[in-house]
C-alpha cells in the first residue's frame, strides 16, 4: 500500500493533465494541501478546487472555511446526524471544523487535483484522467466503508471510470483492493440541496452512521 504522504508528493509533482490540457487547467494541489486522514469510514469526493480566476482563486475545501462546498456539506450533515455541530466548529477556526470533520471518520478528496484556470470545473477528459492516475490509490490508501461523490454531474466522469456507469444503481462496489459501497450525490448546493439529502442520508446510513429520521 502505498503511504498517504507519498501519494500526495506525487499529485503535487503530476504534470500529467497540465502537458495534455495547458489552457484549461493549472496549478495541482501541493504536498500538504489535503491533511492527513483520519480512519476514514465515509470519503467525499469533490470535483475539484475552484478556477484560478473565479473569485476564489482557486482555494477549496481545506483551504478555507468560506468554501461553498464545505460551507454547504457541514450544514447538510448537522442536519442529518445528531450531536454534529460542524458549522459551529468551523466558525472557531478551521482546525476545529477539520477535527471535528475528522473526528468522525469523514474525509474529503477531490476527483481531480489540479485547478481549472476559468472553467468551473476541469474538462470530463481531465476528471477520468486524475481518477485513475490518483483517485484510485487514494481510496486504496484510504479504505474507507463508503465513497460518496459530491457532483452529479462533474464528478460523474471520475465515478464512472473508477466504479462503471450503472453506480446509481447498484452501489457495492470494488477497486483493487478496496471493497464498499459508492453513491453519487447532486454538491448541497443551489439546485442540488433539494436532492442531495437523501442520497447522503444512504450513504451515511450504509456508513453505519445514525442517521435523523426524515430531517434534512
Amino acid at each position: 500500500m502505498i503511504l498517504w504522504a507519498d501519494l500526495q508528493t506525487d499529485i503535487a509533482s503530476c504534470q500529467g493533465c497540465v502537458r495534455q490540457w495547458p489552457t484549461l487547467v493549472a496549478q495541482p494541489l501541493s504536498a500538504g494541501e489535503i491533511p492527513n486522514p483520519p480512519k476514514v469510514t465515509l470519503l467525499f469526493v469533490g470535483v475539484a478546487p475552484t478556477p484560478i480566476e473565479g473569485k476564489n482563486k482557486g482555494m477549496h475545501f481545506y483551504s478555507s472555511t468560506r468554501d461553498p462546498l464545505r460551507t454547504a456539506l457541514f450544514r447538510m450533515l448537522d442536519s442529518l446526524l445528531d450531536d454534529s455541530d460542524l458549522r459551529q466548529k468551523d466558525e472557531t477556526g478551521k482546525s476545529a471544523g477539520d477535527a471535528a470533520f475528522h473526528e468522525r471518520g469523514l474525509f474529503f478528496v477531490h476527483a481531480a487535483k489540479i485547478r481549472p484556470i476559468s472553467h468551473s470545473a476541469p474538462p470530463r477528459a481531465v476528471m477520468r484522467f486524475c481518477a485513475r492516475q490518483h483517485l484510485a490509490q487514494e481510496i486504496e490508501s484510504l479504505q474507507p466503508k463508503v465513497v460518496c461523490f459530491l457532483g452529479a454531474t462533474n464528478a460523474r466522469p471520475a465515478a464512472v471510470e473508477l466504479f462503471g456507469d450503472n453506480i446509481e444503481e447498484v452501489p457495492d462496489a470494488s477497486l483493487g483492493q478496496w471493497h464498499g459501497k459508492v453513491f453519487l450525490a447532486p454538491q448541497p448546493v443551489r439546485a442540488g440541496k433539494a436532492a442531495a439529502p437523501a442520497i447522503l442520508r444512504r450513504a451515511l446510513r450504509e456508513a453505519g452512521y445514525v442517521v435523523r429520521g426524515n430531517r434534512a
